[in-house]
């Protein structure tokens, strides 16, 4: 299973203190704290998300599953 996510181009993306920082940064939007790690990430780290929840788009995270 892992192996086809790096084949299909994924990368698993470990928690680091900077995401916790820009975390602290958001506003309380989405009530799951996994997701809104999701949503740190991806804007601390520049890179795009694939989920079909609309709820990221409130973040500004780009999403790649409409």
């Amino acid at each position: 299973m892992i192996t086809n996510l790096y084949k299909n181009g994924f990368e698993i993306l470990m928690i680091l203190p900077e995401h916790i920082i820009k975390l602290s940064t958001l506003e309380h939007i989405h009530r799951d704290p996994f997701d809104r790690i999701i949503a740190s990430q991806a804007l601390f780290e520049n890179i795009s998300i694939v989920s079909s929840d609309e709820i990221f788009d409130n973040y500004k995270v780009h999403r790649k599953w409409h």
